[in-house]
């Protein structure tokens, strides 16, 4: 994929950091056009540790005590919006 076929939108990078001792949920953010967020890095050891995990948008993830998550959310290709519409 070219910059020029991304338009203005660029991949989201979400970090979540969880810096306490208890459990918190997070529901995942709807990004317009954009995929499922794809698992880069999840230190919790949880079934979620596989990096090539896909989660959808408003999901729940569980952040354990002390975890850090990376996501990454690309934008879709022009070619597929434009089919889609």
């Amino acid at each position: 994929m070219t910059s020029s076929s991304l338009g203005s939108r660029s991949p989201a990078l979400l970090c979540l950091f969880h810096a306490s001792n208890e459990i918190v949920e997070f529901v995942l953010p709807v990004m317009q056009d954009m995929t499922p967020w794809q698992v880069l890095l999840n230190s919790s050891g949880s079934a979620l540790s596989d990096n090539s995990q896909m989660i959808a948008a408003q999901q729940t993830i569980t952040l354990t005590p002390f975890t850090t998550y990376v996501l990454l959310n690309e934008v879709k290709e022009i070619e597929t919006r434009e089919q889609e519409q």
